[in-house]
């Protein structure tokens, strides 16, 4: 899987709490 490069992607957002959130509990 590739969870490292999304950590950095969601990281370069403004929001990554509620990017990291949604990413890892799809509601």
């Amino acid at each position: 899987m590739v969870n490292r490069p999304l950590s950095r992607f969601l990281l370069s957002m403004p929001a990554p709490g509620l990017l990291t959130q949604q990413y890892r509990q799809p509601i």
